[in-house]
């Protein structure tokens, strides 16, 4: 050891120094441990969303076909309108209109005669020449 140093220091110098590396070595132990579930989980993950996704493609793969058949079949069928006495008989005649409501017609009133209305934006007129407030310097 080094000379002129207490041997207790020294002594706990080395324990503390053991104790930070089994800490160290603990800690690291968990990183890795830990690094290792994550990765584990994450190719979990990965091939579980390839079979959703190879699953999700066989479903719409079924639905074209099934689209495809479903057109090839509808072509087979007769799908013209017919117009005229064929389509009249199937149909019941519509039910009588009730007769519209008459409203009475109000007594007129005599308007009592309208002072005669400026209109909204109509120029109100001058009284003082000088109030130049009022003028408008766009005319």
């Amino acid at each position: 050891m080094t000379s002129g140093v207490d041997p207790q220091l020294a002594e706990r110098l080395a324990q503390t120094n053991a104790n930070v590396r089994a800490n160290s070595e603990e800690i690291g132990d968990r990183v890795r441990a830990k690094s290792r579930e994550i990765t584990e989980e994450q190719e979990r993950m990965r091939e579980a969303a390839e079979r959703h996704s190879a699953e999700l493609d066989r479903q719409v793969e079924a639905k074209k076909e099934a689209a495809k058949n479903q057109w090839n079949a509808r072509s087979e069928q007769d799908h013209t309108m017919r117009f005229g006495d064929a389509e009249e008989e199937h149909h019941a005649p519509p039910p009588p209109q009730p007769a519209p409501y008459a409203m009475p017609e109000p007594p007129v009133a005599a308007a009592p005669p309208a002072e005669a209305r400026r209109g909204r934006h109509a120029r109100r007129p001058v009284d003082d020449e000088d109030d130049f407030s009022t003028t408008n310097w766009l005319d």
